[in-house]
């Protein structure tokens, strides 16, 4: 090789670098633009020109959880306003569906694949409520996040977890998924009954059965004591009454007399 051929191979070799070490240091700045605007709280003004970075930095299982839950915020917005989502949605996709590796990042990213569609979330989710060793996220968050996909049907496992679980918050997300189940009327009317569920629970499947079926609700045979097994008869009245009704009761008292004036 000539000494010209040689000098002409080394000046190439270094504008490579330069040109890499440019694209480094670009790169750097924005993701620390990225980061710090992540920390102050990202607006719709925020958002980049591109959704290159914010992509790459996702899909990296090297990058920080920080600069990860930033890139995804970023694209989050980026998807709502970006003309060209439909183009890099698939990226965006896989992306996110890098970042479930990642336990902090886990609740975020299907939070958005659930909404986007994505079976491959859905039969996740089913597949944790199924087998908790398998769960990537609480009962409760997964069952609140299929309730945003109407394709997910999963009404048996909600009135399992109804009838097992000791959790407040996945007794409440199984109760609304069972609100709009003709066949769980008599579920909800033994939450109803069952006075070691909190009141919480119990409230919200007395409201669940006041939409379904109303005319199941239990309702007070006198100003005090309520039947749970007697269905719905405004009319009627006991010489049996209790001193102490329990705000559940008063709940049922109070959507009778909704119905009575209506």
């Amino acid at each position: 090789m000539s000494s010209i051929e040689e000098y002409r191979q080394q000046l190439s070799e270094q504008v490579a670098a330069a040109r890499a070490q440019s694209n480094e240091l670009r790169r750097g700045s924005a993701l620390e633009s990225l980061s710090a605007r992540g920390r102050s709280g990202l607006t719709q003004g925020d958002i980049p020109d591109t959704h290159e970075l914010p992509l790459e930095i996702l899909a990296n299982p090297e990058e920080t959880v920080e600069n990860r839950q930033t890139a995804l915020q970023t694209l989050k917005l980026l998807a709502i306003s970006s003309r060209t989502f439909s183009e890099w949605r698939p990226a965006y996709l896989e992306a996110l569906r890098i970042a479930l590796a990642t336990p902090e990042l886990r609740l975020a990213a299907l939070s958005t694949l659930v909404p986007q569609g994505d079976r491959r979330a859905q039969e996740l989710l089913i597949k944790g409520l199924e087998d908790p060793e398998q769960a990537l996220v609480e009962p409760a968050d997964a069952l609140n996040l299929l309730s945003e996909d109407p394709h997910a049907d999963v009404r048996e496992l909600a009135g399992k977890l109804v009838d097992q679980s000791t959790d407040e918050r996945t007794q409440e997300a199984a109760i609304r998924h069972l609100a709009g189940d003709p066949s769980s009327v008599e579920r909800l009317k033994a939450v109803i009954r069952d006075k070691q569920k909190t009141t919480n629970v119990r409230k919200l499947a007395v409201a669940a059965l006041n939409a379904l079926a109303p005319e199941s609700l239990p309702v007070p045979d006198t100003e005090g004591s309520i039947n749970l097994d007697r269905p719905i008869n405004l009319t009627s009245r006991s010489a049996d009454v209790e001193a102490d009704v329990d705000s559940v009761e008063e709940f049922i008292r109070i959507l009778a007399n909704r119905r009575r004036s209506s």
